[in-house]
């Protein structure tokens, strides 16, 4: 994709240039839409000209899908980077599920502005390199709750997908509330990267710890939302 949306320098000081213009447009999507971002903007946190950044990508739109390709690959080295490291440990339950929702909350933390432009984007409008991180970013969420899957008991795994599932989802979009949307609590206290980090893994061990006991799966959903009530 990239071969085709920015014309490739080749000397470092245009590579320096390249750079800059791609985190400035990073920066500025902390506080804005794209949408409302001018080329005039991005040029100037960038530190050149106009005529610059044109020179180094093919439009506008461009840098949004550079970024939007960085985070797919960011969060895919990522990921195998946390998979290796377990596996190799042997992991339990309990280290897999912490050390995947920090990389998850420190990514989106990293990358927010990119994340809200994919999720929601311009009027909800999408293009087809949208599609195909959304997939990828599907293959990942496949991935992660193969990652926690492996820890239950062979026979059992079938039959505890979808609730593995439900799992890493809800922690997938509390994340995004908390983070890319900064969605504020109804309770009068904020809610850190760290709280996240601490409090979701908690919650989602309650319930799927409760899977493997003899009590039903419905005592696990009530933990959690007690735990979801004192902690966030």
């Amino acid at each position: 994709m990239a071969n085709v949306l920015v014309r490739r320098p080749v000397q470092e000081r245009s590579r320096q240039t390249e750079d800059r213009v791609l985190t400035a447009t990073r920066r500025l999507l902390e506080t804005k839409w794209f949408s409302e971002i001018s080329l005039g903007e991005i040029a100037e946190a960038a530190g050149c000209g106009v005529g610059t950044v044109y020179g180094r990508f093919v439009s506008k739109d461009a840098l949004l899908q550079i970024l939007k390709q960085n985070f797919l690959e960011s969060t895919q080295r990522t990921h195998e980077n946390v998979f290796h490291s377990l596996e190799c440990t042997n992991a339990g339950l309990v280290e897999r599920v912490e050390k995947l929702i920090a990389a998850i909350v420190d990514s989106y933390r990293q990358h927010r502005g990119i994340v809200r432009e994919l999720v929601i984007g311009v009027h909800g409008q999408s293009t087809n390199e949208d599609q195909s991180i959304r997939t990828a970013m599907t293959e990942l969420l496949q991935s992660d709750i193969e990652l926690l899957l492996s820890t239950f008991p062979v026979k059992k795994r079938r039959l505890w997908r979808k609730q593995v599932g439900l799992a890493v989802l809800a922690a997938i979009n509390l994340i995004q509330n908390r983070v890319v949307f900064q969605q504020t609590s109804p309770l009068e206290f904020k809610v850190s990267d760290g709280d996240l980090k601490r409090e979701i893994p908690k919650m989602m061990i309650a319930y799927l710890s409760e899977l493997t006991s003899e009590g039903s799966s419905r005592s696990g959903k009530s933990r959690v939302r007690v735990l979801a009530k004192e902690n966030l």
